[in-house]
């Protein structure tokens, strides 16, 4: 797809999303994500998802390199709801996902995730499908953990976590943990908290002598997200004071 054709593409689903926009929604997500630099249309999220189903008619018979570069046009306009069109056209096509399209995608992490919302969506289902597809390619998310950026280090964590729900990356989830136990930025910490939630899912006992080992020095906000789908007891163990 060429330059015209990828604006008039943008053209046309901003056209169609201004159709659902809503004002005092799009005031809302910017409280909500107070700290994203993205543009908002102010469009409900089921608008979005069934404009992006609408229009990936139109793309889904690409071949896999022309549609990563579509979707990074889409990335590039810094419109909220386009670049979450673009994610929902990514994940679509995760059958096609190479091994080599892990570094577009630490790209597209490292320069076009500037919430959280965009770092979970992304993170979840697209580096998360990659990831169960190549799961022997978890470990070189492991260095994402000293990034500058805090939405780099949250897709650390929140990366896992399709992988930790088919039951496999539980030392690699406890190396981000580790990395990551005293980052002092609250997105992070909720981040790793929920990577270790869901981890608990199918790794219920060895999540929970982690957080006995490390409470003491576990932000309590990781800790109250770590332990949130254990039983009472379990709960009342690891938050007691010594």
């Amino acid at each position: 797809m060429d330059e015209l054709e990828l604006k008039d593409l943008i053209s046309r689903l901003t056209a169609e999303l201004r159709r659902f926009q809503d004002e005092e929604y799009k005031i809302l997500t910017r409280v909500f994500l107070k700290f994203s630099t993205n543009l908002f249309l102010g469009v409900r999220n089921p608008y979005v998802h069934s404009t992006a189903k609408k229009f990936y008619q139109e793309v889904k018979n690409k071949p896999i390199d022309e549609l990563i570069d579509i979707c990074l046009g889409l990335m590039d306009s810094n419109v909220h709801e386009i670049k979450s069109v673009a994610i929902d056209w990514l994940a679509n096509a995760k059958k096609l996902y190479r091994e080599k399209d892990f570094k577009t995608f630490q790209t597209m992490v490292k320069k076009y995730i500037s919430d959280w919302a965009d770092c979970d969506d992304f993170s979840t289902h697209v580096i998360g499908q990659y990831l169960l597809k190549y799961p022997h390619k978890i470990g070189e998310t492991l260095t994402w953990c000293s990034s500058k950026n805090r939405w780099v280090r949250r897709s650390a964590a929140v990366s896992l976590i399709y992988p930790l729900k088919r039951g496999f990356g539980l030392a690699e989830a406890f190396v981000v943990a580790d990395a990551l136990l005293l980052d002092k930025d609250d997105m992070v910490q909720k981040g790793y908290g929920w990577m270790l939630k869901e981890a608990s899912r199918n790794f219920q006992m060895e999540v929970f002598f982690y957080v006995l080992e490390h409470k003491d020095i576990m932000p309590r906000t990781a800790l109250r997200y770590a332990i949130e789908k254990m039983p009472g007891e379990l709960k009342a163990e690891a938050m007691k004071k010594d």
